[in-house]
């Protein structure tokens, strides 16, 4: 079960058999008893048919595990220990989480727990047929020769608080061109356009702006081309990684109540684990929740952040 958006990217995947969506099912907090009958009618064709079910996620229930566990009574449901009595009596093996952990390791634990492996599961994303042809036409149209090193940029995301300043990508763009022979795109989501202008005709090089113009699979395809991943803590950041792309975040402070807290806060080794070549760049300064929810704590780090990071995986010009 995965959000709508995400829907066509597992579609592409050969070992699912079967995706199911179940409106606004991604709301946060209490499952509604409305929300609660949507799942029941979605499920009910499934209850009893699973010997396992599996949660991933180390985090809150975002999508509601506890509630779907609960309805499809599985002899088996595996997910980490929340701490909650209501989630955690809806499954029957409870993994304490080990802190400071990135969210995709988590994934790796359970895999181990359930197969007994010794090590993590290598990262896998995964493309439909055509993916390949509609990527490559799509690039050599706004301007890609094919043979010049790509750097997927993703400065957007749904949260202000992890949108990189437009001035700090322009200016990304700029020392990229003068520093390195690669051609940038820019990926997110089709609304980031209109929230998110970035003006091409002021960049000293064109980039190839594809926002809104990838499907999640096209994206996947798209990555195993590139070179070197930018961009934020987002889907887009998670499939680079996934598909085995060096990714290099540009990272945000959490908004937590109180600065030590935030401070220690577990931001994780990312997908490095996975053995994905990765850098975390953090913003160093003392910000209060207000600014980190405005974007002042990501705006913190500079594009020569980003461009020493990339000089350390591309020659230099």
């Amino acid at each position: 079960m995965v959000s709508q958006r995400t829907a066509q990217l597992y579609a592409a995947c050969p070992h699912i058999d079967r995706c199911i969506h179940v409106e606004n099912a991604t709301a946060t907090g209490q499952v509604n008893p409305r929300l609660r009958q949507a799942y029941a009618k979605a499920l009910a064709p499934l209850v009893g048919t699973f010997d396992l079910l599996v949660n991933p996620r180390a985090d809150r229930d975002y999508y509601h595990a506890g509630a779907i566990a609960e309805i499809l009574g599985a002899p088996r449901s595996i997910t980490f220990r929340q701490g909650e009595e209501s989630f955690d009596a809806c499954h029957t093996d409870l993994l304490d989480r080990p802190q400071g952990l990135h969210m995709a390791e988590y994934a790796g634990l359970l895999l181990r727990k359930m197969f007994g492996s010794a090590g993590l599961f290598p990262p896998e994303t995964w493309s439909h047929a055509l993916d390949r042809a509609v990527v490559h036409d799509k690039l050599s149209k706004m301007g890609w020769n094919g043979c010049t090193p790509l750097i997927i940029l993703a400065p957007g995301a749904s949260q202000h608080c992890r949108r990189w300043p437009q001035v700090r990508v322009m200016a990304l763009i700029e020392g990229l061109a003068q520093s390195h022979r690669v051609q940038v795109v820019v990926v997110g989501a089709r609304a980031e356009r209109r929230r998110y202008p970035l003006p091409r005709q002021r960049a000293q090089t064109p980039f190839i702006d594809l926002r809104g113009a990838l499907t999640l699979s096209q994206l996947a395809q798209c990555c195993r081309l590139a070179t070197v991943f930018i961009g934020t803590d987002s889907g887009p950041k998670h499939i680079a990684a996934a598909s085995g792309l060096p990714a290099i975040e540009i990272n945000h402070l959490p908004a937590c109540p109180t600065p030590p807290l935030r401070q220690s806060w577990p931001t994780g080794p990312l997908w490095a684990a996975y053995g994905v070549p990765t850098v975390q760049l953090q913003p160093v300064g003392d910000f209060s929740e207000s600014q980190i929810q405005d974007g002042a704590s990501i705006a913190a780090v500079t594009e020569r952040q980003v461009l020493q990071a990339v000089g350390e995986r591309l020659p230099r010009r």
